[in-house]
């Protein structure tokens, strides 16, 4: 069988698919937001940058976040690694030159 949908373009025009949105997914507890465009949550997301630490202590890996937007290059240490995220859009990993090899790797 061939799956069945339904386009819901205004809700006074098809009550019969309102009725079966209301009985799958219950009751709306509001009004609806007004659509975003796609850009402005990325925007957000792109700006959301964090700066984590990677570094060993006592045999254990420790990622311990350091700092957010704006960031300097002096937060950065050649003896650790670092990761920066940007919002989950991108990370980036940095390599100190003195970082240990189970640093670079991600394992302690």
């Amino acid at each position: 069988a061939l799956p069945i949908f339904g386009i819901i373009d205004n809700e006074a025009d098809s009550p019969d698919l309102m009725q079966v949105m209301t009985t799958v997914l219950g009751n709306r507890s509001g009004p609806l937001k007004p659509a975003e465009p796609d850009e402005k949550p990325d925007q957000q997301q792109k700006s959301n940058v964090r700066l984590y630490h990677v570094y060993e202590k006592n045999n254990d890996l420790v990622v311990q976040e350091i700092a957010t937007k704006p960031l300097t290059q002096d937060l950065l240490q050649h003896e650790d690694c670092h990761i920066l995220d940007q919002g989950g859009m991108k990370i980036f990993v940095w390599r100190g030159k003195d970082s240990s090899k189970d640093e670079k790797i991600g394992r302690a």
